[in-house]
């Protein structure tokens, strides 16, 4: 899970604050509901576990996941709703690759 998330607040397409927030304290099942409270309306990620894609969509927050790269040239993308679910990869994991055989992870 991230250690910190930044809310980017928009009127229209303009950015009007940006702010970093410090997430680590929080369980990862918190995030939605904090996330809600802060009035976030949409999650852009690199990678967003099932379970708690459906707890955010449950708050009514769209999540765009597959996303990585530089925050500006995301935002930049976004805001011509040129984003779509999926479009960028996430790294590939390093060192050995895991095989599941029957339910046992390996």
């Amino acid at each position: 899970m991230a250690k910190q998330v930044m809310i980017v607040e928009l009127r229209g397409k303009t950015e009007v604050r940006r702010e970093t927030v410090n997430v680590a304290h929080l369980h990862p099942m918190q995030l939605p509901d904090f996330l809600g409270s802060q009035g976030v309306s949409t999650v852009i990620a690199g990678g967003v576990d099932r379970y708690l894609q459906e707890l955010l969509r449950l708050r009514n927050i769209e999540v765009i996941w597959g996303i990585n790269g530089n925050v500006d040239e995301v935002m930049a993308v976004h805001l011509r709703n040129g984003l779509q679910l999926g479009m960028g990869l996430c790294p590939p994991p390093r060192g050995r690759r895991r095989r599941r055989f029957r339910g046992v992870h390996i």
